[in-house]
């Protein structure tokens, strides 16, 4: 690391991983003249992949107060979300053309923003400060060191010692690999049983009259769904299939690959007509299998903790993803932010991290897999319901959304665990 990095910091901090929930905790942390910042890189650039990402309003009001998140959108032609006006998806059952309907609609929606505009409004934030990029930093590995320090060794032969490491470095995480090097089941990724192949087509090439133009649709149906919106001037769409998880948890074949339209679409053949041709509409596609992390015991070991899609990647069934990173990263900002955080309170303050976010996390990776289990009415138990039955199912599952002060009751209770925890570490010492 720079020596100017840790000069006049309280206590330094790696961050392994230029993604959005490494760049969001590094942004947040900027903000503190007292802590020092590395983000390493394993790109030769930070950038990103992907159309766009869904952005919650509690995640949207806080991304606009800390990073001015919705006058970049602005200046870049995008307008702020009106959200009393938007509404979330409708779902229609398809799978049978001769009964055809709609069976929820979704009164809530995210504002979905290209990554790309969100990546570089976090990256903004952290020039200029106690924040430093490195690029071309592949992690191998990490080891404790006697002094509570932690030394990242890279591929390159470098290395770099902080007090803290942050794993932020996706779902195939070196930190977790290395932190769960004795549990495999843990340190690798799992295939959820869910292929989603991507399309896209333009939206003149649809008729006028079809329904993908106005509304977001998920096309419901026995086994595999297919999730249709107007992004531009295209329709992208998503179609899920599950296929069995082998016992040993791994995909068999290519992670992302290449598929012909035609292959996609014989899959609802018999299906509602408009929906075929919407699929058949498209161009070219790609399958990705759905890797998930599964549910960690812990997010923290020592002084390093796991964020974002490292520590809980999860199916993207409510759009939560990046932004449950987000979350992750403004928790514990928060919390190293504290004056009573310096390098004897580290450890500490992990713990409350992790009996914070830990259970949080895991309960809408949770409910997001079962809400993509519920499209293709296949959740255990559920199966059989009517649809009108499992629209109070959905609703459950997303109703905590509405809660725009979600963020604030989650601050209280690091608050009130903060507290406890230093209490009990200062009777101990």
């Amino acid at each position: 690391m720079p020596e100017s990095s840790g000069n006049k910091a309280k206590f330094r901090v790696a961050v392994c991983g230029g993604g959005i929930s490494g760049l969001a905790l590094a942004a947040f942390l900027s903000k503190a003249e007292d802590i020092a910042v590395d983000v390493f890189e394993v790109k030769s650039e930070v950038r990103t992949i992907g159309a766009g990402i869904a952005i919650w309003q509690c995640y949207w009001d806080l991304l606009k107060d800390t990073v001015g998140l919705e006058a970049k959108c602005s200046a870049k032609g995008i307008p702020a979300p009106k959200w009393e006006k938007m509404e979330g998806p409708t779902l229609r059952r398809a799978d049978n053309p001769a009964n055809v309907y709609e069976f929820f609609q979704m009164d809530i929606s995210p504002m979905v923003v290209p990554r790309t505009m969100l990546l570089e409004s976090l990256l903004e934030e952290t020039t200029g400060g106690s924040c430093s990029i490195h690029t071309d930093k592949r992690l191998i590995g990490y080891s404790s060191n006697e002094d509570a320090t932690v030394t990242l060794s890279f591929a390159d032969g470098g290395s770099a010692v902080a007090d803290l490491l942050i794993g932020a470095d996706g779902v195939h995480s070196q930190v977790r690999e290395t932190m769960f090097r004795d549990v495999p089941t843990l340190a690798q990724p799992v295939f959820s049983g869910q292929l989603a192949t991507r399309l896209k087509c333009r939206a003149e090439d649809l008729p006028a009259e079809h329904p993908a133009h106005s509304r977001f649709l998920i096309w419901c149906g026995d086994g595999r769904f297919v999730t249709s919106n107007m992004v531009g001037e295209f329709v992208q769409m998503t179609a899920y299939d599950h296929v069995p998880v082998p016992s040993n948890g791994k995909f068999w074949d290519d992670w992302v690959k290449q598929v012909s339209v035609d292959t996609v679409s014989q899959l609802y053949t018999g299906w509602d007509p408009t929906l075929l041709s919407l699929l058949q509409a498209s161009r070219e596609a790609s399958q990705w299998a759905i890797h998930t992390v599964g549910p960690l015991p812990q997010f923290v070991s020592g002084n390093v903790a796991l964020v974002g899609d490292a520590a809980h990647a999860m199916t993207p069934h409510i759009g939560l993803g990046g932004g449950q990173g987000i979350h992750d990263a403004f928790v514990l900002s928060h919390i190293l932010t504290k004056p009573s955080i310096d390098r004897s309170t580290l450890t500490t303050a992990l713990s409350v991290y992790d009996r914070v976010r830990r259970p949080a996390s895991q309960r809408i990776a949770q409910w997001s897999l079962e809400c993509g289990l519920m499209y293709g009415f296949l959740l255990p138990k559920k199966r059989e319901q009517p649809p009108a039955s499992l629209a109070k199912e959905f609703y459950m599952r997303t109703d905590w959304l509405r809660n725009k002060n979600v963020l604030d009751s989650e601050l209280e209770l690091v608050q009130n665990e903060l507290k406890k925890a230093l209490q009990a570490q200062d009777e101990c010492s």
